[in-house]
């Protein structure tokens, strides 16, 4: 491995041999995936690695582990090679040229990656992660997919985990923005999880990708997330955390970022929400704040030099003018700041009459800045405002 971590392979081409020996490789029970790459590193190819004495294999990793890797199991690498030919499932092996090269820089990078999709040749593309809560406020969703959106537009390739809440509003603005957005999944490609976003993940193929570095068959098993939340944070320049708890695995994306030397960004959200509690410890402890896809293309203004291709060609969030608004519409979206609110309470916090509150309300429905919401409640978008001179 190099000063900065990663295995270098001597460069191949994925021929069949190569394939099937990546195939049976990963399918070697036991292994992990530092010890796939330091067998790796050492023997340059898989083919070298089942090639190997057995005497030496003991030595580096015990009995058990030699034992297994002298006996292969090529049938099953045979059947997960021709299920993905006939599933048009992509796999790209880390001494392919198309492996995405921020990946190959990680500590343990996955021997082969399952990929299906229209714009596989994203993976290669500059890249920010967005991450959070699967249960985003309404304002944590709609600030997803507005910086999805304008991340997109802005040329760069959003990555997330095809979760629900946070990854799901993230991949639907990059859609949403036109541009590529990639899902990374915890279970092989013949699995869809959640299955909720099985239309959500159709969509990402048709302009994106799905990969995943597990074989077809492999359930979502609990322990198969944190090892792709290294993908995650491995694919891209940085990653932004939107909405995380105290007890969170987008929090464990951020740790695995800080390893892998990217930047970690965060979300402010309000004192004292719960749902929030993570990304604010983040920005207490020195992550990037951001509000808006500025703050992103700031942060991530010295790691995007190095990519030539990559120029910035939309206009982002934060140029676009505020709406001038009335002063009493004005106090409505000031009392949604925290948190959705029914009708009774909003006339109570801005003690407007409630038949003048409905007029604003309409209003202010019309021009996008607010919403009904489940339980009779109206909340608030990110849209941006300033009060109108009278």
């Amino acid at each position: 491995m190099d000063g900065q971590g990663g295995v270098q392979l001597r460069n191949s081409q994925d021929d069949e041999h190569t394939l099937l020996a990546t195939l049976a490789l990963i399918r070697i029970k036991g292994l992990g995936t530092v010890t796939q790459a330091r067998l790796l590193e050492y023997f340059h190819s898989p083919k070298a690695l089942f090639a190997a004495a057995p005497g030496q294999l003991t030595q580096m990793v015990g009995v058990r582990l030699a034992e297994r890797l002298s006996s292969p199991p090529w049938q099953q690498a045979e059947r997960d090679l021709q299920y993905c030919r006939r599933h048009q499932i992509e796999l790209i092996t880390l001494a392919s040229s198309r492996y995405p090269p921020l990946l190959r820089a990680i500590v343990d990078p996955p021997p082969v990656l399952f990929a299906r999709g229209s714009a596989v040749s994203g993976l290669a593309q500059p890249s920010v992660a967005v991450v959070g809560t699967r249960r985003p406020t309404l304002a944590g969703t709609h600030f997803t997919t507005a910086l999805g959106a304008d991340l997109a537009r802005a040329g760069l390739t959003v990555v997330s985990g095809l979760a629900h809440g946070v990854d799901g509003a993230a991949h639907r603005g990059a859609l949403a923005g036109g541009g590529d957005t990639v899902a990374v999944g915890g279970c092989g490609l013949d699995r869809i999880y959640p299955r909720s976003h099985r239309a959500l993940a159709a969509q990402i193929e048709q302009s994106g990708c799905l990969i995943t570095e597990f074989a077809p068959g492999t359930p979502p098993l609990r322990h198969n997330f944190p090892m792709r939340n290294r993908l995650i944070s491995g694919l891209s320049l940085g990653v932004v955390i939107v909405e995380a708890a105290e007890r969170s695995g987008s929090l464990v994306t951020a740790r695995l970022a800080l390893e892998q030397g990217r930047e970690v960004m965060a979300v402010p959200g309000a004192p004292g929400a719960a749902a929030s509690a993570g990304t604010n410890r983040l920005l207490r402890e020195g992550a990037a704040l951001v509000c808006g896809i500025r703050d992103v293309l700031d942060e991530l203004a010295s790691p995007l030099e190095f990519h030539e291709s990559w120029e910035c060609h939309a206009a982002v969030e934060d140029e676009r003018a505020p709406t001038p608004v009335t002063a009493s519409a004005a106090r409505i979206l000031d009392a949604l700041s925290a948190a959705p609110q029914s009708l009774d309470k909003l006339a109570q916090l801005t003690r407007l009459e409630v038949s003048s509150l409905r007029r604003e309300i309409q209003a202010l429905e019309l021009e996008g800045h607010l919403e009904m919401v489940p339980g009779g409640l109206y909340g608030r978008t990110l849209t941006r405002y300033t009060v109108a001179d009278t």
